[in-house]
């Protein structure tokens, strides 16, 4: 069974006005093509899942699972499956928001000392990654993520015989629900800001890690960004001072429907959240007749 797939139905290419090929780009073996994984070259790396800003890439591993588990750990550890059955099937999964949502609650510690030979790849993302998470932490004055090696493991000699195979059971349940997930054929899809979502972040912390938007004067409410968001990212309500365009940036993962679909070419995503998230909009009344449709706007799929 293939380590991963990709869910067309899902796919940013999909959708009408929208081109994405960040997948393909990541790739380290080059083996996604035209939305398709070349099943038997794929190593599980997880950088494909890091960078689709839809959740279209589906793998054997529950993600949401494993990082709920790893949220209630006393001290997070991140390591991959060569250090602890346990692990990530790899770390390239990791993203700058999933480092966030974690190492913003307590200190995070993560071994990515065998990135570099066993996937270069893998390790000059993850650098990127952890440099730009450790950069806003400082910011907000939390500990930084730390890099640590795998512990030695204790001696044989050094564990009770009751420990000891505590240990080992556990170890080998672990090993059983793995091998038994991987054979029934599920795959899971996961979206990395869905973690953020979960948390309800305070996104001024973390405003350099997410992307902002600019709401220009020709925007008439027509509600099209509103419809067409994935991520229910944007919202228009009504207040007493006018409709109000609110954007929850933590959801946003910089797709670029919004953008491409609006028929005034008033929104317009920028690289860095400038702490803006809720924008004056005029909304305009449009006449309407029976024959008249030119105010229904419908998201076309391919």
């Amino acid at each position: 069974m293939a380590y991963r797939s990709i869910d067309f139905e899902h796919c940013l290419r999909r959708y009408q006005g929208a081109s994405c090929h960040r997948c393909e780009m990541i790739c380290p073996n080059k083996v996604i093509h035209d939305g398709q994984i070349d099943e038997p070259l794929c190593d599980d790396c997880g950088l494909c899942t890091a960078v689709c800003p839809m959740g279209a890439v589906r793998a054997q591993v529950d993600y949401e699972e494993l990082f709920v588990r790893i949220e209630q750990m006393e001290e997070p550890l991140l390591v991959c499956k060569k250090t602890s059955s346990s692990g990530l099937p790899c770390l390239g999964v990791l993203t700058r928001h999933i480092l966030w949502g974690l190492a913003s609650r307590r200190p995070l510690r993560i071994d990515c000392s065998r990135c570099a030979s066993c996937r270069p790849a893998v390790a000059k993302w993850l650098t990127q990654e952890m440099a730009a998470c450790s950069e806003a932490l400082a910011l907000c004055g939390k500990p930084p993520i730390r890099c640590v090696p795998t512990e030695p493991r204790e001696t044989e000699a050094a564990v009770s015989r009751r420990a000891f195979f505590r240990v080992l059971f556990q170890a080998a349940g672990r090993e059983i629900e793995a091998i038994a997930k991987s054979e029934s054929g599920v795959m899971y899809a996961f979206l990395p800001q869905n973690l953020l979502a979960r948390q309800a972040v305070n996104p001024a912390e973390m405003a350099s890690l997410l992307v902002g938007i600019e709401v220009g004067d020709a925007c008439d409410g027509c509600r099209l960004c509103e419809k067409i968001c994935p991520h229910q990212s944007l919202q228009i309500v009504p207040t007493e001072e006018g409709a109000v365009l609110s954007f929850r940036v933590e959801r946003c993962t910089s797709c670029g429907l919004c953008q491409g679909n609006c028929p005034k070419y008033a929104l317009k995503i920028h690289p860095v959240f400038d702490g803006k998230n809720r924008f004056m909009i005029r909304m305009v009344e449009k006449e309407t007749t029976q024959n008249h449709n030119e105010n229904h706007f419908f998201l076309q799929r391919g």
